[in-house]
């Protein structure tokens, strides 16, 4: 199994390191701040970031928490849409002037 670790880059705030092992696509996620709610904790995930992965051909996602590793399946559209059903997301105001807001998914860790 040969495993090339590309450059870090960002995708909307987000770290982002792609790992190659065979065809098989992960990439590391360096989540600074995950929170509480409803009393468990939890990441919130930028649908844009997710559709990139989806375009791809990302198969898994690692999200790393300080020193904690979790790992996460690529959320597919009807996971995506469950979560919208279930009110499972945020539309949060873009930070940049005149730009349409981001829609956040929550992740149960």
């Amino acid at each position: 199994m040969t495993t090339i670790f590309q450059p870090n880059k960002k995708f909307w705030g987000i770290k982002v390191e792609e790992v190659y092992a065979g065809d098989y696509i992960i990439w590391k996620l360096q989540i600074k701040n995950p929170f509480r709610k409803n009393d468990k904790w939890s990441v919130g995930i930028g649908a844009k970031l997710i559709r990139s992965a989806q375009a791809a051909g990302v198969n898994q996602f690692i999200l790393l928490i300080g020193q904690r590793e979790i790992d996460m399946v690529v959320p597919n559209e009807k996971t995506l849409e469950l979560k919208e059903k279930a009110g499972e997301f945020e539309m949060r105001p873009s930070l940049f002037e005149g730009k349409p807001a981001m829609k956040i998914y929550y992740f149960l860790l």
